[in-house]
């Protein structure tokens, strides 16, 4: 059986990791892992090329990697006004949202982690953000690679398959107990491409409601012909 879990000490966690790794080489560490501030006066030893934010982006949207999420939210902080801290990216993201005047009683942004109930985003708010991306060049073709393509990969690679949508919808899936969503794009052949976000409260049943969503998918690519 496989767990999976948040991780709420990122830096202790990567130096326990690296600690086994080294141990796992025959290579042995005395003392214990803790947190600290790197010395002035400490020596690069080695570096390592991490993967590009693409494709960090793609891990992250196709199989809902809430950690990266963090990570990616505090590297946004760190590029604009290091240290990176999550306060500092949540104002960021805010600060977005505020750009593209979406009203203030649309949304509430507390965590980048979709692990919270804090976080508040109505389906209009959602929309305006997905919207936005369609015109932004510099961005729009790594955001749309990022997304789950239905009936292909990530966790879509099982839904819409053998339909109309199957490689014509990318799409991020959303879930809490009692929260069901499904939000991203739908294209046509005759080139339009429609962006959409379905989003349920409640208490029915949750495989009816991604079902429902998948018919609602498949019709916008279908409405074409």
């Amino acid at each position: 059986m496989v767990v999976f879990k948040n991780i709420t000490q990122p830096d202790l966690w990567a130096g326990y990791n690296l600690k086994s790794f080294l141990s796992q080489r025959r290579i042995s560490l005395s003392g214990t892992v803790k947190t600290g501030t790197t010395p002035t006066a400490a020596k690069l030893l080695a570096e390592v090329d991490n993967k590009t934010v693409e494709s960090i982006l793609a891990d992250m949207d196709k199989f809902s990697n809430n950690y990266v999420a963090e990570m990616l939210t505090k590297n946004i902080a760190a590029a604009k006004n290091p240290p990176g801290t999550l306060a500092k990216g949540m104002k960021a993201l805010n600060d977005y949202m505020t750009e593209l005047k979406v009203p203030q009683d649309q949304y509430e942004l507390f965590n980048p982690s979709s692990l919270t109930r804090d976080n508040r985003m109505s389906a209009y708010a959602l929309w305006k953000v997905l919207n936005d991306m369609r015109f932004q060049f510099q961005f729009q073709p790594e955001f749309t690679t990022s997304l789950p393509i239905a009936g292909v990969d990530g966790t879509l690679k099982n839904r819409m398959k053998n339909t109309a949508a199957e490689r014509w919808v990318r799409a991020k899936t959303g879930f809490l107990t009692g929260v069901v969503s499904l939000a991203g794009y739908a294209g046509r052949r005759d080139g339009t491409v429609l962006p959409f976000v379905y989003i349920y409260n409640g208490s029915a049943d949750e495989s009816k409601v991604r079902a429902l969503f998948d018919q609602l998918a498949i019709s916008l690519v279908e409405e074409d012909k």
